[in-house]
């Protein structure tokens, strides 16, 4: 898994500052969700198949489980190979770029990240894409938005 992200979203129940479970998707998958979701996730992803791009923000627990579990940030350069499901949270966008967002924390510029999804897709076995955070105020938020997100679907499209 690719997490295409601002933030680290990888606080654990016991170290989260609000308890809000918006903050800890990424423990949760590696095997760390409150208990009453554990059941329902399933076998936890293991940490060496994950890798961060894009992160910028993140509070002490955060940073923690990531030294803990030795969660890597993607080097621009490295290959992929097998399975890849790329996360893509669209607050790692530049805000000025792309506007449409509840947290403005990122600064990846739309045509880097739909390059960097193309690249991701053709040399890995792309499996899966989601996309999250999109936060649009308007009508024409969400017009431009939507745009913008078609073409990074169609970024892994190509690849």
């Amino acid at each position: 898994m690719i997490r295409v992200d601002a933030h680290l979203d990888a606080n654990t129940p016991e170290a989260s500052p609000s308890g809000n479970f918006h903050g800890m998707p990424v423990s949760a998958i590696l095997g760390r969700a409150p208990e009453p979701l554990r059941p329902l996730l399933g076998m936890p992803l293991d940490p060496s198949r994950f890798r961060y791009f894009g992160i910028r923000v993140g509070d002490v627990g955060d940073w923690a489980l990531q030294r803990e579990l030795g969660l890597q940030v993607l080097d621009p350069q490295s290959t992929f190979d097998g399975p890849v499901h790329i996360h893509f949270d669209l607050d790692v966008l530049d805000p000025q770029e792309f506007p449409h967002l509840a947290y403005t924390d990122g600064r990846l510029r739309i045509p880097d990240a739909i390059a960097l999804v193309e690249r991701i897709a053709r040399d890995a076995d792309l499996v899966g894409l989601t996309l999250t955070e999109f936060a649009p105020a308007d009508e024409e938020g969400a017009r431009h938005g939507s745009e913008v997100i078609a073409r990074i679907c169609e970024a892994a499209m190509r690849g």
